[in-house]
């Protein structure tokens, strides 16, 4: 029976960062997901810099941005991160 460090539930955005940044410090990782999606069930695939409903939540998003060219050059690889513009429409 294989042992792992570590066990991550949910293959979405956060579960996939979180498994990669424990096997970036050497444990062993398993990561679990119900589906084989390609991306987040609540941000289809998309993040929203400005989201947050706190200004620390607000500058948590802005500073991950960053992170992205960071992890294409670790990866030596195009993950395919977009900036776009974005309208949002609300009813009157």
């Amino acid at each position: 029976m294989k042992i792992y460090d570590s066990i991550v539930i949910g293959g979405g955005l956060a579960g996939s960062a979180i498994a990669y940044e424990l096997a970036k410090v050497g444990q062993s990782v398993l990561l679990l997901d119900a589906t084989s999606q390609n991306a987040t069930y609540y941000s289809y695939g998309g993040i929203a810099y400005w989201s947050g409903s706190t200004p620390l939540l607000q500058m948590l998003c802005r500073e991950s941005q960053d992170l992205y060219p960071q992890l294409s050059a670790e990866l030596e690889s195009d993950i395919e991160f977009r900036e776009i513009d974005l309208l949002l429409t609300i009813d009157p």
